[in-house]
């Protein structure tokens, strides 16, 4: 769903706009329909910024094709790459098309690369831990519980260095927009708290998170003083593993898996409204 809001730039100095996307195709297509409504003269997006020269050089006429295979040869994207293009094609394509308006328009990348590493390398030991679950049928809890827990303080030293740089940027224009992940509520706190005119905004709501979010979810919670129970972990692990076993795998890409899924299980879960969780 997008959000009708009026969008005059001129109304207030460096106003920035948090749009929350999730990470899928669909939602990235439903964020470039968006971006192409506004008259902001800066985007900031979640692609990690050693890749800015690469976009830069795409949005301002270089084949796509040829951005892809530099990507795929500098090794700077540390998840499989087919995936991630296939989700994000949409919003580079109308990016190229706004930079070729007559208005200013500038685009920056913002993802720390070191956490986008680090997050490859965590993706990659999950990916274990879920063969684990599947091939023996049991949970062991403290593996599981170790990795999650020691992605608190590593996203929470990557937002901050990723904060500094947006509010780098934003001071030098009057009115940008953010795309953040499924979650816009840190960024929109610390831009807020730095002084700017910030609103959050969503793409597709309502948004069911999936069971490793809501785990993850679940595992900040209690960095904070919410309980955790035993049970509760092991349900949602095992609902994470029959979730990449029978849609993950079984699905052509991750919106179908995620859409098959939904279709079936949502009644299984409150509703995870992102105004909650942000």
């Amino acid at each position: 769903m997008r959000l009708e809001v009026p969008r005059d730039c001129g109304t207030f100095m460096n106003r920035v706009t948090v749009l929350a996307v999730p990470k899928l195709r669909k939602s990235f297509m439903k964020a470039a329909i968006y971006l192409r409504e506004t008259k902001c003269n800066a985007i900031l997006i979640p692609v990690p910024r050693t890749l800015q020269r690469f976009i830069e050089e795409y949005v301002l006429g270089a084949p796509y094709e040829l951005l892809v295979e530099k990507i795929r040869s500098s090794k700077l994207i540390s998840e499989p790459l087919a995936p991630w293009t296939h989700i994000i094609e949409p919003l580079l394509r109308a990016l190229r098309e706004m930079k070729h308006k007559p208005k200013q328009l500038d685009i920056f990348c913002y993802r720390d690369p070191n956490y986008e590493e680090n997050s490859a390398e965590t993706a990659v030991k999950i990916s274990t831990l879920t063969f684990n679950v599947g091939s023996t049928g049991k949970i062991d809890l403290e593996p599981w519980r170790e990795l999650l827990e020691s992605e608190l303080p590593v996203e929470a030293e990557a937002l901050e260095r990723e904060t500094s740089f947006t509010v780098d940027v934003v001071k030098d224009y009057s009115d940008t927009v953010f795309l953040s992940g499924v979650s816009g509520g840190p960024i929109l706190k610390r831009l807020r708290t730095a002084g700017y005119d910030v609103q959050l905004e969503y793409i597709d709501l309502p948004y069911y998170f999936t069971p490793l979010q809501i785990l993850r979810n679940e595992v900040r919670l209690e960095s904070k003083g919410r309980l955790l129970t035993e049970d509760r972990m092991e349900e949602l692990i095992q609902e994470h593993v029959d979730y990449m076993r029978e849609y993950i795998l079984k699905s052509s890409d991750l919106d179908e898996a995620y859409l098959r899924w939904i279709a079936r299980y949502k009644s299984r879960f409150i509703l995870e409204d992102i105004t909650e969780n942000a």
